[in-house]
């Protein structure tokens, strides 16, 4: 039996703070070093999501005490190491301080006749982790089964972060009678004229409007006093209400109700209103827009585009990358987007099939020949060796015969989970700044209009890999198939 802290009964916190609320620098740093200096705490064991970060934690709280001169004035003696200091552990003032990722096996952990006095969850869930049901559940496991052992009955254990998912870890403990809970939102209560923060939006979004920040913003400051009644921001020196239903009109509600709100929608609640969606038709080399709901477009709307002024890219999801989270049925889908020179996207073919890696690398050449792709995307990692030999080879098969063969391939890391990828699309399409063309197919119409619910996505996934593509522009220098001193002459 280790010791324990006398006359003191253990207390459970959850916080959950919107990003960028400083709720890492007071739980992780400023609560902890006050703990340790005097002397509340003997071992203190911090969590978070990966290695890296609970790390990175730890070092931050290494610097304010190896560079905080104010501090070390004051508190010299007790800053004195009184153990070894490795990149996961500390100790000043008799009280050792460790780091650990999130799911560790540490049971029996202890400092010298101390279990751990206060347990810190930092940021412990992952984006991506955090909408699968199984990892939700093995984390939810390993909290109940070894955190919550770690220490006694005056052990304290603090989590915070920010509400990732309606079932996550955080949101289970907020509701835990055991446990002291608070909830923050950056938004505290939202404006009463909902109207007139509708009609600044769509001045903020006009794609039409090179000066739409400028129109959105002299809007707002002649109705100031209307568009802030009721309105109150959390941190308003920070970022005031302005500033945030500017970031709710970029992001998309998606990524601003979790972010910033701590109230993530379900996963089955539908990202895209069709209602918002533009299309533009085909003629010829001319892309002829309409506006939402296929109405001829009025006045204010883009002129024709032709084809040939774009920067056309596509992107390959290819049925095989993820591993088991792929379906069985799921299709191989390679997405064409084209960007004018103002950053509107047009969504010009999508190409959905269930396909061999031959078939699919024939495909993408014969798209290639169509769309003349300045940049053509497979995603990085172990499986695109598998994708990326077959249009290697057809590739030398054709610049053997004298045909088009000059396809610049790239890898494309994903990030962030296939839902934020694909709801991250939500902002451009209902602010008009991503058009479809009305014969990319019912296939993919049904799967964006009903994602994230959708028995596929592929289409909408392969569709935000290429916009990603399109905006991240040409930074990635030399093609992946063409081999050193290989001349681009004739390909």
């Amino acid at each position: 039996m280790g010791e324990r802290l006398p006359g003191r009964a253990g207390r459970r916190f959850a916080l959950a703070a919107p990003r960028g609320s400083a709720k890492s620098t007071l739980l992780s740093l400023l609560f902890p070093l006050h703990d340790m200096l005097y002397g509340q705490e003997k071992y203190i064991v911090l969590f978070s999501a990966t290695l890296p970060q609970a790390k990175a934690r730890l070092r931050n709280l290494r610097r304010e005490i190896e560079s905080n001169e104010r501090l070390r004035r004051v508190y010299a003696a007790e800053l004195r190491r009184s153990g070894p200091w490795t990149a996961r552990s500390i100790s000043i003032a008799g009280a050792q301080f460790d780091a650990y990722s999130a799911g560790t096996e540490v049971r029996g952990i202890s400092s010298g006749p101390w279990r751990p006095t206060k347990i810190i969850l930092d940021d412990v869930e992952d984006s991506d982790e955090v909408e699968s049901a199984e990892l939700r559940a093995r984390l939810l496991d390993w909290f109940r089964e070894v955190v919550e052992n770690l220490g006694d009955s005056s052990t304290h254990i603090d989590a915070v972060g920010t509400v990732l998912h309606p079932d996550s870890l955080l949101a289970r403990l907020l509701e835990r009678p055991d446990f002291e809970a608070s909830r923050w939102q950056s938004v505290r209560s939202f404006a009463e004229r909902a109207d007139l923060w509708d009609e600044w939006r769509r001045r903020y979004l006009d794609p039409d409007n090179p000066r739409r920040q400028a129109a959105a913003r002299a809007f707002f400051r002649e109705r100031r006093g209307e568009m802030l009644r009721g309105a109150e921001a959390l941190w308003p020196q920070k970022e005031d209400y302005y500033e945030l239903m500017s970031q709710l009109a970029a992001r998309g509600r998606r990524a601003f109700y979790k972010e910033k709100q701590n109230q993530p929608l379900r996963a089955d609640s539908a990202v895209f209103d069709p209602s918002t969606w533009r299309y533009f038709r085909r003629e010829g080399e001319r892309l002829i827009p309409e506006s939402a709901g296929g109405a001829s477009p009025g006045r204010g709307s883009p002129a024709a585009v032709r084809i040939s002024e774009l920067r056309v890219v596509g992107f390959l999801d290819s049925a095989m990358g993820r591993g088991a989270a792929r379906k069985r049925g799921d299709f191989a889908a390679i997405a064409t987007v084209g960007a004018d020179c103002d950053g509107r996207l047009y969504a010009l073919d999508v190409w959905l099939e269930r396909a061999t890696p031959s078939e699919q690398a024939r495909r993408v050449l014969a798209l290639h020949d169509v769309w003349n792709y300045a940049l053509f995307g497979i995603e990085a990692g172990g499986f695109q060796g598998l994708i990326a030999e077959p249009i290697e080879r057809l590739r030398r098969e054709r610049a053997a015969r004298g045909e088009k063969a000059d396809l610049p391939v790239v890898e494309l890391a994903p990030a962030g989970s296939k839902t934020e990828r694909v709801a991250a699309l939500e902002p451009l399409v209902h602010g008009g700044w991503l058009a479809f063309d009305r014969a990319l197919g019912e296939e993919f119409f049904a799967q964006l209009e009903q994602f994230p619910r959708g028995a596929h996505d592929d289409g909408p996934d392969a569709l935000a890999s290429a916009v990603e593509l399109a905006r991240r522009g040409m930074g990635w220098g030399q093609s992946i198939l063409f081999r050193k001193g290989e001349s681009s002459a004739g390909r």
